[in-house]
């Protein structure tokens, strides 16, 4: 599978709590978060979880960096 999927910490928390972040794995194969997701969500994190940066923009949007993504 090509695609790459941005969690958002209330995902993997809700997941990790009841034993179950594997599914993401199962269905995605990789997953990609923040850094700010990586922080907030406190835990070491499997292999399969790709961290990467983002950083603000002149506008105050923020604009992630080093890889695109897409969602079927």
């Amino acid at each position: 599978m090509n695609n790459i999927i941005i969690s958002d910490t209330s995902c993997l928390i809700a997941l990790s709590n009841i034993g179950k972040l594997h599914i993401l794995k199962d269905l995605y194969q990789e997953v990609t978060i923040t850094n700010e997701v990586q922080n907030e969500f406190g835990e070491p994190l499997p292999g399969w979880i790709i961290v990467k940066n983002v950083k603000k923009t002149g506008n105050n949007k923020l604009r992630i960096t080093h890889f695109l993504y897409s969602f079927s």
